[in-house]
This record gives C-alpha cells, sequence and structure tokens, in this order.
C-alpha cells in the first residue's frame, strides 16, 4: 500500500531574480532553473508521480501573490522580479484542478514559526470564512504547524 496523500512544498531557494535574457531566451520550460520549470513543470511531475502510485490527494503550498489578479500591483512586482513566479504557481494550481485528484491548496502570506492556531487559544479561519470577498493583506501568514495538519 502506499500513500493516501502528498503533500507538495517544492519551490526554489534562493528566488530567481528575473535575467535580462529571458525577454528573448525561448522556452522557460528548457531552463531548469527557471519558475516554469521547477514550479509548473515539477507540479506536473508530482501530480504525474500521484497518479501512477493510486495518491487521492494532494496538498500544494504556494504563496499569496497566486491568489491576487493579475494587475495587482504585488502580483505584478513578484512578477517581474522573481521570473513570473507567481504566474509559473497559477499554472500549477490549474494542473492540480485539472488532475481530477482530491487537492487542496495553502498559500500563505507568510509561514511562521508559532503556535498552532488552537494552541494559541485562535480560531483558525481559512479563505471566505477568514475574509469573506475582501483579500486578505499581503502581510498574513499562518503557523507551520497549522498548514502541517
Amino acid at each position: 500500500a502506499g500513500a493516501a496523500a502528498v503533500i507538495d512544498t517544492h519551490g526554489m531557494r534562493p528566488q530567481r531574480v528575473t535575467r535580462i535574457s529571458d525577454l528573448w531566451a525561448g522556452d522557460p520550460l528548457s531552463d531548469p532553473q527557471h519558475p516554469a520549470a521547477v514550479l509548473f513543470r515539477g507540479t506536473e511531475n508530482v501530480v504525474s508521480a500521484c497518479r501512477a502510485q493510486g495518491v487521492k490527494k494532494i496538498v500544494r503550498v504556494t504563496g499569496l501573490a497566486v491568489g491576487l489578479p493579475w494587475w495587482h500591483w504585488a502580483r505584478l512586482v513578484f512578477g517581474a522580479l522573481l521570473s513570473g513566479t507567481p504566474h509559473w504557481n497559477s499554472l500549477a494550481e490549474q494542473a492540480i484542478r485539472a488532475s481530477g485528484l482530491d487537492y487542496t491548496v495553502v498559500r500563505p502570506g507568510g509561514l511562521k514559526d508559532l503556535p498552532p492556531a488552537a494552541q494559541a487559544g485562535d480560531t483558525l479561519l481559512l479563505g471566505s470564512a477568514a475574509w469573506g470577498d475582501v483579500q486578505p493583506p499581503l502581510t498574513t501568514g499562518i503557523s507551520r504547524d497549522d498548514v502541517a495538519e
């Protein structure tokens, strides 16, 4: 028997800063250090492995900017500085949604080294339960333990 779920937290350290050559370099998927290859193609590979092994659920951690509209200043700035990272994470999330797997996407504003919300006497509200139709501030964060839960 295999795993019931996969928690996918892969990413890039250090973040890849946009290069002038990105403007004419061609297919970003051909550069193994580009967010297109790491974030998007990497997620496609994880989804394929899940299917091959019979894993039914995937949990993917991306980032808060992915949920922002394309024209939001933070998404534009992060995209311009970090080789389109929000765009490639967005395509990765779309690949997960299209996969047919049960999934959860976590877009923390920041992972924090704090006790879990319940241990601190707080209630953890997610998504629209926490913010309704209002975009959460970019300074929000979540305990690493709450994400793991």
